[in-house]
């Protein structure tokens, strides 16, 4: 076959204009990656701009708003009896086994018995139960049975067992407090700390 030179030129122009299209498409697209990344990294910016939820903490039966790093200060210099940190989940206490002051020890709580402990130190002195419990929190209730199982434990760890020590003691109760007739109280002689965890207007 004969090759026609004259067709050189119009290939190399098709070709150079379809190279110009890709690069102005190329372009194009990066110019939308930067505007996508630069409206991320705003709104990440906007994020960090606003400003830390305030903490709520329970001390003396008062309650206060202070930042985390208060809140923190708190939890590691603070003299209590017993304190709850109710962002980490966390429960610290000196154990008085038969009146008698041991070291201080730590231990995890899940919700359901962080609510218990909220409920009980925030009012040391009153009576709870399960129905004082879930008349505070409604969004997931805590049965009678869980009550009694975490608070024989809990009593264990606080007193060496037992539901008359110095912590915690157990009395009879008014069915808007329990629904067994039994309810359970934090003595007041102690000092109490509760940290709760933040949120976005206080209460």
């Amino acid at each position: 076959m004969v090759r026609d030179d004259r067709d050189s030129p119009k290939q190399f122009d098709r070709s150079m204009a379809a190279l110009k299209a890709a690069v102005a498409e190329l372009e194009t697209w990066v110019e939308e990656v930067k505007r996508a990344s630069k409206a991320i990294c705003d709104g990440a910016d906007g994020a960090r701009a606003q400003p830390p939820r305030p903490v709520p903490v329970i001390e003396g039966g008062r309650r206060r708003y202070v930042s985390d790093e208060e809140a923190d200060r708190l939890w590691n210099e603070a003299e209590a009896d017993l304190m709850l940190d109710a962002r980490r989940m966390k429960l610290r206490y000196v154990p008085r086994p038969r009146g008698k002051k041991g070291a201080v020890q730590t231990m995890l709580v899940n919700w359901s018995q962080a609510k218990i402990l909220l409920t009980g130190m925030a009012h040391p002195d009153r009576p709870f139960g399960d129905s004082r419990i879930n008349d505070l929190f409604t969004a997931a209730s805590v049965s009678q049975r869980s009550l009694s199982r975490y608070m024989v434990s809990l009593t264990k760890a606080l007193q060496g067992g037992g539901t008359n020590g110095p912590y915690i003691t157990r009395r009879p109760g008014l069915p808007e407090v329990s629904t067994t007739g039994w309810a359970y109280v934090f003595n007041g002689r102690w000092r109490y700390l509760i940290i709760e965890r933040p949120r976005i207007t206080g209460r």
